[in-house]
């Protein structure tokens, strides 16, 4: 089987990348068995030799054809459809099978597993629910999953047949859009990302859904305090089985604090758009999950990641 891992990264993200593909390279056994891209449209060459000199067998390029996406308002903002480099995952035809990962994402856990030929499925991903997800279960369509973590088989890779559908979808969202509304199945959305293309694409498609434990989100979530006590005592709980944290949101450990020092700009949040950044610090510091990115940082480059918020102090606790 020819193996391939997929993520993403640009000027902001490419520490989260770094250490993303260090985890991998530390608790994946086949590891060297699989082949690395990663995908960008604004990354320095300081920041590509920085992901090289974590994973030198990585290939980092520009995707071939991005226009479709062009002019798409995106969680990113007006002038950002990063989130859209996901979908080069599903155009990897001399490939067998491929794992997709999001860069705001750590690997604590061997997930060789993905690659059994026990598991013979056209696509495998997490629901990412608020309730913890702890069996496999296979639905032949689905509403929503996370698109953050995927696993692509050979069915949806050959031909780039899916790949073509992704984004003749994509592209249909910018043809019926009215006024600044895009058409998500039968709702409007003020944007349009990966997540609703893959939503609509495999509403009435089977999807093998696997734990939580793949893709786990449940982790110093509020907004009240108690709300971040006791998701950050689900995580500790769930700690032994969990394979890939995902830092999704304003929960970045490596980026700084969202500046909402300015007013609001035409109905407009400060901060919105300020994907790569920390929105709560002060519960932050005290969530495990924040601390374990961290323990990876130093391992992968011998030295503390400093930004405006992280006190680099385990022992902060939560207030009584």
């Amino acid at each position: 089987m020819k193996k391939l891992i997929v993520t993403t990264a640009d000027n902001k993200f490419a520490v989260g990348c770094a250490v993303l593909l260090y985890s991998l390279k530390k608790n994946m056994s086949i590891f060297d068995e699989c082949d690395v891209k990663v995908f960008y449209t604004n990354l320095s060459d300081e920041n590509k030799q920085l992901i090289k000199s974590v994973c030198p067998k990585a290939t980092i390029q520009i995707p071939e054809n991005f226009d479709y996406c062009k002019g798409i308002k995106t969680l990113y903002g007006e002038d950002n459809q990063d989130t859209y480099l996901c979908l080069e995952s599903f155009k990897q035809k001399e490939y067998d099978r491929v794992v997709y990962i999001d860069t705001d994402m750590l690997c604590i856990g061997d997930i060789s597993d993905i690659f059994s030929e026990d598991l013979q499925y056209d696509i495998m991903a997490c629901t990412g629910t608020k309730k913890v997800n702890k069996k496999a279960r296979h639905y032949d369509g689905i509403a929503k999953f996370n698109a953050g973590f995927m696993v692509v088989g050979k069915k949806h890779l050959d031909n780039n047949k899916t790949y073509n559908d992704l984004v003749s979808i994509v592209k249909r969202a910018k043809e019926t859009m009215r006024g600044d509304q895009y058409k998500v199945l039968h709702k409007t959305s003020a944007t349009f990302n990966d997540q609703d293309a893959i939503r609509i694409f495999w509403t009435r498609r089977p999807v093998y859904i696997l734990p939580d434990f793949y893709n786990f989100k449940n982790f110093a979530h509020g907004p009240t305090e108690k709300d971040f006590k006791e998701t950050d005592q689900l995580f500790r709980e769930n700690l032994k089985n969990i394979k890939i944290i995902h830092y999704s949101g304003k929960r970045k450990p490596w980026a700084n604090k969202t500046d909402r020092s300015k007013r609001p700009r035409d109905g407009k949040i400060p901060g919105m758009y300020d994907v790569c950044s920390v929105a709560d610090p002060d519960q932050m510091n005290k969530s495990l999950a924040m601390h374990i990115w961290h323990e990876y940082y130093e391992e992968c480059f011998g030295k503390k990641c400093i930004n405006n918020w992280y006190k680099h102090d385990k022992t902060m606790s939560w207030a009584e």
